[in-house]
């Protein structure tokens, strides 16, 4: 690579393609970032790259129209590669407002708001979209339990940083044929909620039962009648016991590692675990 790159920069050539397969093996993840930055800079002076990864260091958000997803449809080689123009189209088909989506400015926005944490998911079969730390954390031990393997099955759970950004990486990884699963709170006052009024919408909820029991789930997503937290403490009944025991011993216990250390010390078997597993099976 550096004999490539000296020589374009010598003779001032127009005519490098330079392939590269799997950059990142045999590299730790430091060592790839460093490579995808000397990568870049190859092709600031004009060389013209082409990379086949496995890894998300190697995705730049900045260049979402060059990202290319190759995948196996019935042993059939396929590839799904979108344009400003396709990404906007289908953002504004699956209800994004058409006052905030524009094919001259959707490139930079997403290029804003992605990064590793959701770039990974483009390497998932499946996508579970989760609002924080607090699922993302809990979540796999649960699925677990129930001797279900999220990587032996292709799934991958992001974190979305929010409730109000779920919508916006499901519109992304739709477009680009991934397979999502929402889960969300439907929080104190969800009527009033114009984003919930938006998964309504969008996933044709016909009501959202708001019983602290209650989980409301589809094909595409589940919905806690209050929140996570209140789920638990209704459903599991040493949850609360759990929860003063857990932060006796935590210096500065976040709701999210109190969630995560139950989910890892003590054993129980959620019953929305089960239901996200139906609905991600059936489809």
């Amino acid at each position: 690579m550096a004999f490539v790159k000296a020589y374009m920069e010598t003779f001032n050539s127009e005519s490098f393609v330079l392939i590269i397969e799997e950059p990142e093996a045999h590299l730790h993840p430091i060592a790839q970032r460093w490579l995808k930055k000397y990568i870049y800079q190859m092709c600031q002076s004009g060389i013209q790259v082409v990379i086949s990864t496995h890894s998300p260091e190697f995705i730049d958000a900045n260049n979402l129209e060059g990202l290319v997803k190759v995948y196996k449809n019935n042993g059939i080689t396929q590839i799904q590669q979108l344009s400003a123009k396709k990404l906007c189209q289908f953002c504004l088909e699956t209800g994004a407002p058409a006052d905030k989506v524009s094919e001259r400015t959707i490139l930079d926005y997403y290029s804003a708001c992605l990064s590793f944490e959701q770039l990974k998911g483009f390497f998932a079969q499946k996508i579970i979209l989760v609002e924080g730390d607090t699922e993302a954390l809990s979540l796999p031990y649960y699925f677990e339990r129930l001797d279900y393997n999220l990587e032996a099955n292709g799934i991958e759970i992001v974190k979305c940083q929010g409730k109000n950004n779920i919508l916006k990486y499901y519109r992304l990884f739709r477009a680009y044929g991934y397979q999502c699963y929402c889960l969300l709170d439907a929080d104190e006052g969800s009527k009033k909620d114009k984003k919930n009024d938006e998964f309504v919408a969008i996933f044709n909820i016909k009501n959202i039962d708001s019983d602290v029991k209650a989980f409301n789930c589809d094909r595409e997503y589940g919905c806690f009648g209050v929140d996570f937290e209140t789920y638990m403490r209704n459903t599991i009944e040493k949850y609360t016991s759990w929860e003063t025991a857990v932060r006796s011993f935590l210096s500065t216990p976040s709701k999210s590692i109190v969630a995560k250390c139950i989910a890892h010390k003590y054993y129980c078997k959620p019953d929305f675990i089960s239901k996200i597993i139906s609905s991600i099976s059936d489809k």
